[in-house]
């Protein structure tokens, strides 16, 4: 009896990704891409070039900062990218210097007002000995959240790589002044490199604009200003459930645990953050080609399938290939985070189910299906609290570790599931129009 064949080694598959990757070619994908992968990977390396630098008490408060700073600015963005691309595309070319205007606006008011929220209830959001940092540094969401906002001009009128190019120089320029600054002040160093980074990315970004962006005439309609504003923040709180299911681990263990801890969690965290790199691109890559497939239920299933399975086993084998890499590394260049050797082969376990999860993210956004996602995440997010809450008091980093795999793997569950029958629904109803022509 001869076995069945995997979906990635049919012929038919790399055809297929042959194709998607042509017709990304031909959309100015890969210097999306490239944009991408720089931001996120040069802003992890910063973050290990802290850890290298300060004790793993002091990188914890760093990890838990960063990610409080991360969460408001996804409420201080209101609702962008999103939402600046939507409206920046809509917009005509005469408006669109206005509109920018306005978002822009628009961002920076919201994140001003959740940095002073932050400063007020700092107490509340972080453990004592990193609420000054958090109060030093909160200001940085409004140059981010202005910065992001103009720079979804260029994503909106597809010069993606005049993006690119942005998004890449910022992103060495504030690379190199958190390494140089963190050398010479340590934590202090951290706070003002950070604030260099940011307000280098805000100048590049306005001057290169230049007269694409107007702020007159920003508030002749205020009405028009708040419905928008509305529109933003229900994306925003829809973004925050999904980091806040990524993100509860170190703030539970900050919280819950010492700093030290939070230090050998965050860096075994940020080593593994490389390995879904791939995964996401390919994620983003899909989500046209499943829009284009939606109509036909069996290549759409054929799709859906491949790319998951292409996706679970690129991520497998770099996690598999961290287990072998990562332990030397650590020891060498990171002896005082010993205990992270033991949380990788935790983390290991999240990440190709976080791939799959991604995939599968993919096909729903397709389908326009956000607030399953929404629910998902939502339910996950709990089932992730609830696992701090008994794992981390008594087994620390890895109680944490545990928990985010297990919301991980419940979430993987609940993807599985949705998709099955979103699938199986589209097929019944094919079936059924076929019947009645």
């Amino acid at each position: 009896m001869t076995q069945p064949e995997l979906p990635l080694a049919t012929p038919g598959v790399w055809r297929r990704c042959t194709s998607l990757a042509r017709r990304a070619a031909a959309s100015g994908a890969p210097p999306l891409i490239i944009s991408i992968i720089a931001v996120q990977g040069f802003a992890s390396l910063a973050q290990l070039v802290v850890a290298r630098v300060v004790s793993p008490s002091d990188f914890g408060i760093v990890r838990v900062v960063e990610v409080m700073i991360t969460t408001l600015l996804l409420l201080a963005s209101a609702g962008m990218p999103s939402l600046a691309i939507r409206d920046l595309a809509l917009a005509s070319d005469e408006e669109r210097p206005v509109v920018l205007g306005q978002l822009v606006t628009l961002a920076g008011l919201t994140s001003l007002v959740v940095a002073l929220f932050a400063i007020a209830f700092a107490r509340v959001l972080v453990p004592p000995l990193a609420q000054p940092y958090l109060r030093a540094l909160v200001f940085a969401v409004c140059l981010t959240a202005s910065s992001r906002t103009a720079m979804n001009y260029f994503q909106a009128v597809r010069r993606i790589s005049t993006l690119a190019r942005l998004s890449a120089t910022s992103s060495i320029v504030a690379f190199l002044a958190l390494v140089v600054l963190v050398h010479l002040l340590g934590m202090r160093g951290w706070v003002i490199g950070r604030y260099v980074g940011e307000l280098s990315l805000l100048l590049f970004t306005l001057v290169v604009l230049g007269d694409r962006i107007a702020f007159r005439g920003v508030f002749a309609d205020v009405a028009a200003l708040w419905r928008t504003w509305k529109r933003g923040m229900v994306i925003s709180v829809a973004f925050i459930v999904r980091t806040l299911h990524e993100n509860t681990p170190t703030l539970a263990l900050a919280w819950l645990g010492a700093s030290q801890q939070v230090g050998y969690y965050g860096l075994g965290a940020l080593l593994l953050t490389p390995l879904l790199l791939l995964p996401g691109v390919i994620g983003q890559l899909a989500v046209p080609r499943f829009a284009l497939l939606t109509r036909t239920p069996e290549g759409f299933q054929r799709e859906v399938t491949r790319l998951a399975f292409l996706s679970t086993v690129v991520a497998t084998a770099g996690a598999l290939g961290a287990l072998v890499i990562l332990p030397p590394l650590i020891v060498r260049f990171f002896p005082s985070y010993a205990p992270a050797l033991t949380l990788l082969k935790v983390f290991v376990l999240s990440v190709p189910l976080r791939a799959l999860n991604g995939m599968l993210g993919s096909f729903l956004m397709a389908c326009d299906r956000n607030d399953v996602t929404l629910g998902i995440n939502g339910v996950s997010l709990v089932i992730g609290v609830v696992g701090c809450l008994l794992l981390i008091p008594g087994h620390g980093a890895w109680g944490a570790a545990l928990a985010l795999v297990i919301a991980d793997l419940c979430t993987t569950a609940m993807c599985v599931v949705v998709t099955q029958r979103f699938l199986r629904t589209m097929k019944q109803t094919d079936r059924s129009l076929a019947v009645d022509e």
